[in-house]
């Protein structure tokens, strides 16, 4: 043996000696003394706050949100609060004007998003321009500007005082609200209808009352059990119920196409009672929120729109099963819709009996007290929150459909389609699966920049939270309850998209 093989060997064995002593050279203990290192340090840095804290002056008390609040709300109040009401019953009705704006504005965003993402892509110059003009101004302009501009020009608007508002139809425009007039079936308070079922009789539902009986009725005993109820009930409904359901309307397929629609038929309609009965549930609770329609009928044509619709979808199925067996399809589209509206049409016009609409009463004050009031807070909150969001969102759409093979199109023109329904019935579809998840970041951040109502004075989550902890001195308590409040809105949020996002997957064959 050489003196260089000799050499190497004493080195190779020096290092093994050497790796063999080195306790952290063995992957498992390495990571278990990290892992376990950081989450000692997490912990310790927990019971360190948590103790110094606990060791000043007055620690944690939960006991504050059964107080009275002591202070009036402002409009809107979903909920009937006021200056005796409990802290928890103000928290609630902050809470839902905070969902309010976060679902109108998901809607107007998407919409407008969408819109203007495809005229992006317009192959006429103008439209092309105008859609790049609104996305580049948009995303330049901080959100908190835009909110404070739409707001100053509703507040140019005339006042109610002086009498001058603008009124078109009926419907009063103005720097406090605008104001809109209320359907009546009847005579407003379940009287005068043909039927005698409107509004519904809840007396059986128990009603809210704070835990010390300063309003709402019922004890929290009952209400929160039957609350947490109703939402698993939602949850087995749209993840297990409605899953099964399509599965088994879809089960006889042949080459991909539903063999026979009978089945899509019969799920159409059982889908449409298990959400009526949600609906009736969810509307047994009554608020003081002003609708359109009373809660009740808003509940009736939510109802008759479900029914109406699983009429509709059953005459669509009818018409595709007479494509599969003949090769031709009766053109009976406009035939469901309009057989839809009627049937909602006279549900409504059969259960509500006479129908007029509520004039305006005016206090002393010069305020619309009926109708429909929505607050110009509301308007430019929700509108910029829309706006904004619509800038990233139209890119986000611009790139969906770019991500889609040219050649796609091209081949749908060759069959003589046209520009609208290739982009509807093959470009969207494909694109969505590149659309969708970045639209879960940007409705969470739209959900979560609602907090800027406090800018507006807008009651709010942030804003009737903020008067509370002005009140009460509770900061911890009122900041954890705001923490966990936007992290469930996310996290709903989240798992909806989720769900949304495995439903448009294209399934690679």
């Amino acid at each position: 043996m050489s003196q260089s093989d000799t050499t190497s060997e004493s080195i190779a064995q020096s290092a093994s000696r050497g790796q063999s002593t080195n306790v952290f050279a063995n992957r498992v203990i390495r990571d278990v003394v990290v892992q376990g290192s950081l989450a000692f340090g997490l912990l310790f840095l927990i019971w360190f706050f948590t103790y110094n804290f606990s060791q000043q002056e007055g620690g944690t008390d939960w006991a504050f949100l059964t107080n009275n609040s002591k202070v009036d709300q402002p409009d809107p109040r979903p909920l009937p609060v006021n200056n005796q009401s409990s802290v928890l019953s103000v928290f609630a009705s902050g809470l839902l004007n905070t969902l309010i704006v976060a679902v109108i504005g998901i809607v107007l965003a998407t919409v407008l998003g969408f819109l203007v993402g495809v005229m992006r892509l317009s192959k006429n110059i103008l439209l092309s321009r105008i859609a790049q003009v609104y996305i580049e101004v948009l995303r330049n302009i901080p959100l908190a500007v835009q909110l404070l501009f739409l707001n100053a020009i509703l507040l140019a608007m005339p006042g109610i005082g002086n009498g001058s508002p603008i009124n078109f139809l009926g419907a009063l425009f103005h720097n406090e609200s605008f104001n809109f007039p209320g359907l009546q079936f009847g005579d407003g308070v379940g009287g005068g209808t043909w039927m005698g079922v409107v509004p519904f009789d809840y007396s059986w539902v128990p009603t809210l009352r704070s835990w010390n009986g300063s309003e709402f009725g019922t004890d929290w005993l009952i209400v929160i059990p039957a609350a947490l109820a109703f939402v698993v009930l939602v949850g087995l409904t749209f993840f297990r119920f409605f899953p099964a359901l399509e599965a088994w309307s879809e089960a006889e397929k042949v080459n991909g196409r539903v063999k026979n629609r009978t089945r899509m038929s019969i799920a159409g309609f059982v889908s449409a009672a298990a959400l009526s009965v949600l609906i009736l549930l969810f509307f047994s609770i009554q608020t003081v929120f002003p609708p359109l329609l009373g809660w009740s009928l808003l509940a009736v044509f939510a109802i008759a729109v479900l029914i109406g619709n699983a009429i509709r979808q059953a005459i669509i199925n009818w018409a595709d099963d007479r494509l599969d067996e003949t090769g031709k399809r009766p053109n009976v589209d406009f035939l469901a819709w309009l057989i839809m509206g009627l049937f909602v049409l006279g549900i409504m016009l059969w259960l509500g009996g006479p129908v007029s609409i509520e004039n305006y009463v005016f206090n002393d004050k010069g305020r619309p007290e009926f109708g429909f009031s929505v607050p110009v807070g509301l308007i430019a909150l929700t509108g910029a929150l829309a706006i904004y969001t619509s800038a990233f969102i139209a890119e986000i759409v611009r790139a969906g459909i770019q991500s889609v093979n040219k050649g796609q199109g091209e081949a749908a023109a060759s069959l003589g389609l046209r520009e609208g329904r290739i982009l509807s019935l093959i470009t969207i579809p494909q694109a969505l699966k590149v659309i969708v998840p970045p639209l879960n970041s940007q409705f969470m951040n739209l959900a979560k920049n609602s907090s800027l109502a406090f800018i507006l004075k807008y009651p709010d989550l942030v804003q009737v939270l903020d008067t509370t902890r002005n009140n009460t001195g509770r900061e911890l308590e009122v900041a954890i309850m705001i923490l966990l409040s936007y992290l469930s809105i996310s996290l709903t949020i989240s798992i909806a998209m989720n769900y949304v996002n495995d439903r448009v997957q294209l399934v690679e064959r």
